[in-house]
């Protein structure tokens, strides 16, 4: 399944669910996963964005992203 599907099921129960994208922090278990960019983080933003959910934050390594 890809991002907007995934977005487009969310906003089919209630486009004013709160969706937070955490970025994985491979220091934890998986070591040879690398960390999304935060470039990487915005576009997954904008993408659950444009299929109308209202209300997204993403984390990044300096912060969080949205409303």
């Amino acid at each position: 399944m890809n991002l907007a599907r995934f977005g487009e099921k969310i906003y089919k129960i209630d486009p004013e669910i709160q969706v937070c994208v955490l970025d994985y922090r491979p220091e934890f278990r998986a070591h040879y996963l690398t960390r999304p960019s935060v470039d990487e983080m915005l576009r997954v933003k904008k993408i659950l964005e444009d299929v109308g959910l209202k209300t997204v934050i993403v984390q990044t390594p300096f912060g969080h992203v949205g409303p």
